[in-house]
């Protein structure tokens, strides 16, 4: 059995990006949760989510549920397992609570990072990414979760203009498990 590096952080601090230049370095893949939000253009059923109506959703055996702007997210406990099982790091990102849930679940098979950035940083990002309406409505979300820093196996600094020295830092903080 592998552990899993999960990365918890605001919006727009740069999770999804880190977690495949981390995948691609080390070749470990990612736990890919569900969704019964609709597919975005670009993106790919069963890589950057499993697509699901409402129905398929809470008929599978779900680790952690999550409701975001009335879609529901999880991640399935059998493929979870799998994945854990298979290799020796795999990656997942999710919020806090789910890291909590996971820590409880998997003890010193799971470790947790919080990549810690600013409100204000991640709020001007969001903008910036998403428009005002949409960026708006995820920096509303973000603010509503508990963003201190106890807690967690580790903790990045993300700065919105240090993406170099995040990335080394956290393939370094995963390569010392090896």
């Amino acid at each position: 059995m592998g552990r899993v590096f999960i990365l918890v952080g605001r919006s727009a601090s740069g999770k999804t990006s880190l977690q495949n230049f981390l995948s691609k370095e080390l070749d470990a893949p990612i736990h890919v949760s569900c969704t019964t939000r609709s597919r975005r253009e670009g993106e790919v059923d069963g890589l950057d989510y499993h697509f699901l109506t409402q129905e398929q959703f809470l008929a599978k055996d779900m680790l952690e549920k999550a409701e975001f702007a009335g879609n529901l997210y999880g991640i399935q406990k059998c493929d979870f397992e799998e994945i854990l099982d298979k290799n020796k790091v795999s990656l997942l990102i999710t919020e806090q609570s789910g890291a909590r849930l996971f820590k409880e679940l998997y003890g010193d098979k799971v470790v947790t990072i919080l990549l810690d950035m600013a409100a204000d940083i991640s709020k001007e990002l969001l903008l910036r990414r998403d428009g005002v309406v949409q960026g708006t409505k995820r920096f509303k979300h973000d603010e509503t979760l508990d963003w201190s820093i106890n807690g967690y196996d580790w903790v990045v600094k993300e700065t919105g203009t240090n993406w170099n020295e995040v990335r080394l830092s956290v393939l370094d903080i995963i390569q010392s498990y090896s």
